[in-house]
């Protein structure tokens, strides 16, 4: 692929894997209950991360297909997005920085795609996760992410120090 690009978007030379993973965190604090309750309230929160990372060559990429909340009363709008990793590819042995990526409000980790896989080209691995944060139907919970943000980028760092990622 021909890329016209400032020298810093230009792809490195490694090929891109990409692989999804879902981890809970268990007695995760849950903010907002907590707060309503006035006591600490726990509760166990799936995570989905979509991991990239450089590869070997070889497979054919996979285009993301992920979905985004409407303004009501629209429904969700699915989509898909051209990927140029391959799904489950071989990584590369060694040892990789790992950068952790956290999407905007109701989106998707696949939007992230742009930076995940431009930066696996170049030997990082990047863990973009998903939030599961409400939908527009849910404007009385927009405080939310806000609180659970930083509740899970520190927990994917810690697993991720903790082996999460380990063999890549």
């Amino acid at each position: 692929v021909n890329f016209d690009a400032p020298e810093l978007a230009r792809p490195g030379s490694a090929m891109i894997g990409v692989m999804e993973k879902r981890i809970v965190h268990r007695g995760q604090v849950d903010p907002m209950r907590s707060v309503a309750e006035k006591h600490i309230v726990t509760g166990d929160r799936t995570l989905r991360l979509l991991v990239w990372y450089p590869a070997q060559s070889g497979g054919r990429p996979t285009p993301y297909r992920a979905s985004l909340s409407s303004p009501p009363p629209l429904p969700r709008k699915s989509f898909t997005l051209p990927s140029l990793a391959v799904n489950d590819a071989a990584p590369v042995e060694g040892r990789h920085p790992v950068v952790i990526v956290s999407h905007g409000f109701s989106n998707d980790p696949a939007m992230m795609s742009w930076i995940g896989e431009n930066l696996a080209t170049k030997g990082y691995v990047v863990v973009a996760i998903g939030h599961d944060d409400p939908g527009y139907t849910e404007l009385n919970r927009l405080i939310e992410p806000l609180l659970w943000r930083p509740l899970d980028i520190a927990y994917v760092a810690h697993e991720i120090r903790a082996g999460l990622l380990a063999g890549i």
